[in-house]
């Protein structure tokens, strides 16, 4: 019989494989607890860690058991709500929130879905609950429309001080809207108890709010999450939640020019706090209406004087600007959309010659970029002691292969 210290890994491998917007159920594998006493102690504090349920019979069963359960409620870490399914939308979000209700201890909850149901999925959610983490998604809709995001900016905003422990952030897909955006909630699918749209949204010029997040940290926007215009999600973020050290954007290249200037804003606001910095596009140039231009962050990055992690595009930041940071940047990762890989290579190759320039530097990754093994640049990285570009073993390997050959390291006798 395998030791229970061993079906605990077994089980932390399970749920860190699974991808952000994978709705397995935990019951799926209920047959593990049914082995004996030693596992089913093992297993039933893991199949409850993370709950989810992707039907509404399903979701039903779940919330039957947390009522009659209350010490498996207790359980409870992470939540699955909303659905990947428009039209069960308004369904789910009443019976999922019932559901977070019954567990008192939850501090990661991911929500998908659409139609503005976010106040509904989120009612469950106590006045300064042990809430830390909150990952939005998406789901897409079976009419083929854009206008149906899960929520409003403003909405979402306003209830940030309801979560005072809240360290993570994550937005997936277009989530999130703005008064002005072109992503617009019809009324009909407006939930009741929603918010009201002629409301101004919160103006983080004039404001102060009472009391900011000091403890969120990390905020990721992927995918097209977000929008930002002048009263968008991320200048009021500088605001409610001061200390930001972690912020990562992947951009649609269209929308990063037209919001460089609300980007640049907040960078200021954060500049002495950010420590990591992910800012990447997709794609080349794709405007037809205006000349194109680069969304550049030159004039602001020097002010970013904390990086420590910084992985970035030249879309955004040319290299003789990021150069001159007197920040202790450690890990670096360049993206070059203009050029060729050979002439950033050789580039960079000429900067690190001198040892004034990024002297924290411990590794540097190039993308569309490798160089052969006697190029300059290789050269002078082992000079430094700079690992360049690495390519290590578990790179090709999945999480469970990884797991296997810690368990294989740990117990010889396994193999």
């Amino acid at each position: 019989m395998l030791p229970p210290e061993i079906l605990d890994i077994v089980f932390v491998t399970l749920l860190e494989s699974r991808d952000w917007d994978d709705f397995r159920p935990q019951y799926a594998y209920h047959a593990l607890l049914l082995v004996n006493h030693h596992w089913h102690n093992v297993a039933i504090r893991h199949l409850y860690h993370t709950i989810a349920a992707n039907s509404h019979l399903k979701s039903q069963n779940l919330l039957e058991t947390l009522e009659n359960h209350p010490d498996i409620a207790a359980l409870v870490r992470g939540a699955r709500l909303g659905t990947l399914i428009f039209k069960r939308s308004q369904d789910s979000a009443h019976i999922h929130a019932k559901i977070i209700a019954k567990c008192p201890n939850v501090n990661k909850i991911w929500v998908t879905g659409c139609g503005g149901f976010f106040n509904t999925l989120m009612g469950g959610i106590k006045l300064g609950t042990k809430l830390e983490e909150i990952l939005l998604s998406r789901s897409d809709s079976e009419e083929g429309s854009d206008d149906l995001v899960l929520c409003q900016s403003r909405n979402f905003v306003e209830n940030l001080p309801r979560w005072p422990r809240l360290g993570h952030l994550s937005f997936y897909g277009p989530v999130l809207c703005d008064e002005s955006d072109e992503f617009r909630l019809r009324s009909r699918l407006l939930d009741p108890h929603g918010w009201n749209t002629e409301d101004t949204f919160f103006d983080s010029e004039s404001s102060t709010p009472s009391s900011p997040n000091q403890n969120l940290r990390q905020v990721r926007f992927m995918e097209n999450a977000i929008t930002f215009t002048e009263h968008g999600m991320l200048p009021n973020l500088t605001v409610l939640a001061p200390c930001v050290e972690a912020l990562s954007i992947h951009y649609r290249n269209w929308h990063a020019q037209l919001h460089a200037p609300y980007l640049k804003t907040s960078l200021g606001r954060w500049s002495s706090h950010l420590r990591e910095l992910y800012l990447t596009s997709s794609g080349g140039y794709i405007t037809s209406s205006m000349p194109p231009r680069r969304p550049s962050i030159d004039d602001v990055f020097l002010q970013l004087t904390a990086l420590r992690i910084l992985d970035i595009s030249s879309f955004f930041l040319l290299l003789h600007t990021l150069v001159r940071t007197t920040a202790p940047i450690e890990r670096l990762i360049f993206w070059d959309h203009l050029r060729t890989g050979d002439i950033i290579c050789n580039e960079l190759g000429q900067y690190l010659e001198n040892e004034d320039v990024l002297p924290s530097l411990r590794l540097l990754q190039t993308r569309r970029c490798n160089p052969p093994k006697d190029h300059p640049v290789r050269n002078i990285c082992r000079l430094r002691g700079v690992v360049f570009n690495p390519l290590t073993p578990t790179q090709t390997m999945g999480p469970i292969e990884e797991a296997m050959l810690d368990l294989t390291t740990r117990y010889p006798t396994l193999e």
